[in-house]
């Protein structure tokens, strides 16, 4: 499966939407462009199931050849309210997903690639383009990483450094952790910053796409598991 592929497809269609986006669409979208390359639905399953103690969450998406497997989480945050979006909230959850996708067990003696694909809006793109604090900032590193580039971050027990709505919403998905909470080394493997869509449920006529890998020699650093 050529990766690089998928994510240029996928990026095609998403600027050819017109009509109501939802994750969903988002998660559909993103198998279409992988059903392009392999079309045997043999190797895909949706919602696949982790693994004790992580044993009620679902992946979105598990793919697998004769070679190699990928696990993806899929995250889209996008305005769908008048009311004031939870920015810090959304952080968050997507936090969590990357925080549970470290733990999404090996099948086989395959290759395994676990990755997040993260698709937003010009809502929370003004939001993590921001650096007015620590906290901020360090959501900032991960979503403008360069290309091929990797970090791993750690928040601390200090108001400037997380926010309980945060560390909340990491929770969610995830079993409660202590402080200082580390993140898995994360690489930004794509992205790419659109504008002039005309789908109405991108804020801006924006949409702006990251696809991670957490590397395959990340050792899993929390220890409440």
């Amino acid at each position: 499966m050529n990766i690089q592929q998928v994510f240029d497809w996928f990026c095609q269609q998403i600027q050819c939407r017109t009509e109501m986006m939802t994750e969903d669409n988002v998660r559909y979208y993103w198998m279409s462009s992988m059903l392009a390359q392999d079309n045997d639905l043999n190797h895909y399953t949706l919602e696949a199931p982790y693994d004790a103690p992580l044993q009620n969450k679902e992946l979105d998406l598990y793919y697998a050849d004769a070679k190699e497997a990928f696990c993806f989480e899929i995250k889209f945050h996008r305005i769908h309210s008048t009311s004031a979006f939870p920015h810090t909230d959304a952080a968050g959850a997507l936090f969590g997903d990357i925080m549970r996708l470290q733990h999404f067990p090996i099948k086989g003696t395959k290759m395994m690639h676990r990755m997040m694909l993260y698709v937003t809006d010009a809502e929370m793109d003004a939001y993590l383009n921001k650096q007015s604090d620590a906290f901020r900032a360090k959501l900032n590193t991960i979503y403008n990483l360069s290309i091929g580039n990797s970090c791993t971050l750690t928040f601390n027990n200090t108001p400037s450094d997380i926010r309980k709505t945060f560390l909340d919403n990491v929770c969610q998905s995830y079993p409660p952790v202590s402080l200082p909470l580390v993140t898995p080394d994360i690489r930004l493997l794509c992205r790419n910053d659109m504008t002039g869509l005309q789908c109405p449920s991108f804020k801006g006529q924006e949409c702006h796409i990251r696809l991670y890998e957490l590397k395959t020699d990340s050792k899993i650093i929390n220890p409440d598991l």
